[in-house]
């Protein structure tokens, strides 16, 4: 109450078949000048659509009402549609889930809304992200006389020669998240990566005692210079070598930190593509696992502005016990022929030139600090409060957070068709309360606040 949907964020696990109910609620009534109308709703159910397609109904197909049998389609509502009239051509039909306005013969004004719910069955995309669900809704109000506005059989009304109807889009955050216990693919953000290389975050601070899932967004270099000579290296992962020095880290049933090779979604670390198993020595037992990235090149952009990057998912469980650890990855970059100037052939890892290799094999080291679990009490590790201090905001937006413990914390904005318009890196901040200001263009955004404790979600309308 007093409208809107519950929940008004729909956040869901990646890769699984889930049922929900979603409930809503309708204005009850809409003033014009002098005059209280208590307009009825029809839901298009024809519309329903998502922007990106992150979930579809449990057999894999899109996720569309069907209204052929409801029952056996994703979406369920409390009631059965009408196929019904909407505009004058002959040909202006659809089907629409109506709701009659109780009006002022159920309560007060504004206090009997129309209410109603959906069921969901569907599956949701191995990939995180977030999409949109739009809903196009018609109000309509039947007649100046109707008080309780009772009549549903004509959604195209006519007052004194001039519509008396409204459609109107709703758009329902959708977040898909990384499911507990199961490694779901990232997918490389050039946005997320850092330039001109890196790993992201760096160092990576995480809480004792507790199962986390997190993305790691990485650059490689472009481009090295060997005396008067640019090369463009592709780049091999050594999957087998990843290790930690202390082993504060576990998978999140307390086996060692190691990446699964026979099930990769199955083990501690998920990487954007599928490894190779390659040689990489002249002995007949010098063979490993390796994810390889290929130089995009010049002919993707200017020398030094395209960069190979990657991401891993890691699903991992800290140790309860405080500390440092390294992670250690060895990388192997690779330039099979000085003629090959876009560097595209990645099938060989140990080329030669002029009886020389032309591969290195680096180990690059990944700071990992544990908090110990007794620094974060009652719970208080998840974030509180997060939300505008101002809603609707003018021109200018703060919004406000509270940390119960220090946590690295990053802040991100989104469009509700999904495009990421803001990503500010706050760092480790100690416990406290704290204030962003943000400058946003007019219209509304879900906001998302990242800790290694988690996520929280607020919406915000930016108007000016």
């Amino acid at each position: 109450m007093p409208y809107g949907f519950n929940p008004s964020i729909l956040s869901l696990p990646s890769g699984t078949d889930t049922t929900l109910t979603i409930y809503f609620t309708f204005p009850d009534n809409v003033q014009l000048g002098n005059i209280t109308f208590y307009p009825n709703y029809a839901i298009w159910v024809d519309s329903m659509r998502l922007d990106v397609g992150l979930i579809t109904d449990q057999n894999g197909n899109p996720f569309a009402y069907n209204a052929s049998n409801p029952s056996a389609g994703p979406i369920h509502f409390d009631q059965m549609h009408r196929y019904k009239q909407w505009g004058s051509g002959p040909n202006d039909y659809a089907n629409f889930v109506v709701y009659q306005n109780p009006g002022t013969s159920a309560g007060p004004a504004g206090q009997t809304p129309p209410v109603g719910c959906m069921r969901l069955c569907i599956r949701t995309s191995p990939v995180v992200g977030i999409d949109t669900l739009r809903l196009k809704v018609r109000l309509f109000i039947t007649g100046f006389g109707d008080a309780n506005n009772k009549d549903t059989t004509n959604l195209r009304p006519i007052l004194s020669g001039q519509s008396a109807w409204l459609d109107t889009v709703l758009r329902y955050a959708v977040v898909i998240t990384p499911l507990y216990g199961q490694c779901s693919i990232c997918i490389p953000d050039a946005s997320q990566s850092p330039m001109p290389y890196g790993f992201n975050p760096e160092p990576l601070s995480l809480p004792g005692g507790l199962d986390t899932t997190l993305a790691i967004y990485f650059t490689l270099p472009d481009q090295f210079q060997a005396g008067s000579i640019t090369l463009y290296p592709n780049y091999a992962i050594w999957v087998d070598s990843l290790r930690l020095d202390v082993g504060l880290i576990t998978d999140q049933n307390g086996n060692p930190f190691a990446y699964n090779v026979f099930n990769p979604d199955a083990g501690p670390i998920r990487f954007d593509q599928m490894h190779r198993y390659k040689q990489w020595g002249s002995g007949p037992n010098d063979y490993a696992n390796f994810v390889v990235y290929q130089n995009p090149g010049t002919s993707a952009g200017p020398a030094g502005q395209t960069p190979p990057i990657g991401c891993a998912r890691v699903c991992i469980r800290t140790s309860p016990v405080g500390g440092s650890d390294t992670l250690r990855v060895k990388v192997r970059a690779f330039v099979p022929t000085l003629g090959d100037g876009n560097n595209k052939d990645t099938t060989n890892l140990r080329p030669t030139l002029a009886g020389q290799p032309t591969w290195r094999d680096t180990t690059f080291r990944y700071a990992v600090v544990i908090s110990p679990s007794t620094s974060v009490s009652g719970g208080g590790g998840m974030m509180y409060a997060f939300s505008p201090v101002v809603n609707p905001a003018y021109r200018e937006a703060v919004v406000r957070y509270t940390l119960h413990a220090p946590m690295a914390v990053r802040l991100r904005a989104y469009t509700l068709d999904g495009r990421e318009v803001l990503s500010r890196d706050l760092g480790v901040q100690p416990a406290g309360t704290y204030e962003e200001t943000l400058q946003l263009p007019a219209g509304q955004y879900l906001l998302r606040l990242e800790t290694p404790y988690g996520m929280s979600f607020t919406r915000l309308t930016v108007v000016e």
